[in-house]
């Protein structure tokens, strides 16, 4: 092996390494998907459901409201309107593996529970 070669091997050997160990910027951004969502027998879009890590987000219509994203076991979870009182989050959007979602509204909830007010049927 010559010693262009070896420098060429070396460089690769480093470049294959830096890679491992530092990872593809890209890599660090969260990967951004979208759900769009109608009533069960809608024809349109009303919905939409934005896993963005901390950028998500949910837009009705034409209104984008920024929401708390997390996930618990297979459901997915979009929470918005923090109360500053008792420091709980006034809304939610459930994504139940099925791809039904569904609304529910704590504002008016005296013990922190709600029913579902709307159920929406989404797809990616």
């Amino acid at each position: 092996m010559n010693l262009k070669s070896q420098k060429l091997a070396l460089s690769s050997i480093i470049f294959l390494l830096s890679m491992a160990f530092f990872g593809n910027a890209e890599s660090n951004e969260p990967k951004k998907v979208i759900w769009s969502c109608k009533k069960p027998y809608g024809k349109e879009n009303i919905l939409w459901l934005v896993e963005w890590g901390s950028k998500s987000y949910i837009k009705v219509f034409d209104q984008r409201i920024a929401a708390r994203y997390g996930m618990d076991g297979l459901e997915k979870r979009w929470d918005w309107g923090l109360d500053d009182t008792d420091l709980t989050y006034d809304y939610a959007i459930t994504l139940e593996p099925d791809l039904s979602a569904q609304y529910f509204d704590f504002a008016s909830s005296d013990n922190g529970r709600a029913k579902a007010r709307e159920v929406y049927k989404c797809s990616k």
